[in-house]
């Protein structure tokens, strides 16, 4: 059953949806030129309604105080790796491009991230499980986070049409680290830790689906069906291999 703070979220992302109601329905002369104050109003409400219930997430339950950091130190993949991306599932050990997948995603930056994705998402009991809780905007953002950009950006003044998430990019390139390090886990002959790999990675997608803004929405979506899809694959494969997984090991994934 979803957490009060989940319903809390959802009812408050139909503010979204109202807010660009709003937008279409103003006059038709802001819609040239510099943002209107109107438009400005209802971002601010927009924002300030969504970020009163981030507020209220204890310190110990943000995952963005986890994530943010061991984003910021990952590596940019190679660009024969993100010309992959939508398809990391087939970079296997025996495409040309395993060495350079395999060779980044064993850099420091990378283990790193591969850590904090765990550490957001151990947690599995939905009261006291681990939330995605960046505010947006800048204010009670830390310097640091902004000057990476790794933060919602609302512009000046603040308008929904100038939003800028830029944490997604760094959420997609761990999002193809974790693909690829399932296919390395799986290749090791280590499949429970490929499939709890994911599974967190399926957490963080439920993390990230119940944000405001439908490019996070979607997002989660997208990744907790990866994930899911990868799970069955690895314990297809398993299977096809021999069968190293235990009855106590599939109980444990159901």
């Amino acid at each position: 059953m979803p957490s009060h703070f989940s319903r809390s979220i959802r009812l408050r992302g139909l503010l979204a949806a109202c807010a660009a109601m709003a937008a279409l329905a103003l006059p038709a002369g802001h819609a040239a030129g510099e943002p209107s104050a109107a438009l400005a109003r209802v971002a601010d409400t927009f924002a300030d309604r969504i970020n009163a219930a981030y507020a209220r997430v204890p310190q110990n339950r943000r995952s963005e105080a986890v994530l943010i950091p061991a984003l910021i130190g990952m590596d940019e993949p190679p660009p024969v790796l993100l010309q992959r991306a939508d398809r990391a599932a087939l970079i296997l050990p025996t495409s040309p491009v395993w060495s350079a997948a395999n060779q980044w995603a064993m850099q420091p930056g990378q283990r790193a991230a591969l850590d904090a994705l765990a550490e957001a998402t151990q947690e599995t009991n939905p009261r006291r499980a681990m939330v995605f809780a960046l505010p947006y905007g800048i204010s009670g953002v830390p310097t640091e986070w902004i000057r990476a950009e790794m933060h919602a950006e609302l512009g000046d003044p603040p308008t929904l049409a100038s939003r800028q998430l830029g944490y997604m990019e760094r959420f997609n390139w761990l999002r193809l680290l974790a693909s690829i390090e399932t296919t390395r886990l799986q290749d090791a002959g280590e499949p429970v830790e490929a499939i709890r790999l994911n599974q967190s990675l399926a957490a963080l997608g439920r993390q990230l689906a119940g944000r405001a803004f439908g490019v996070e929405v979607f997002w989660g979506y997208i990744t907790m069906i990866d994930a899911l899809t990868r799970i069955r694959d690895v314990v297809y494969v398993d299977l096809k291999a021999g069968a190293s997984l235990t009855a106590e090991d599939l109980l444990e994934v159901v």
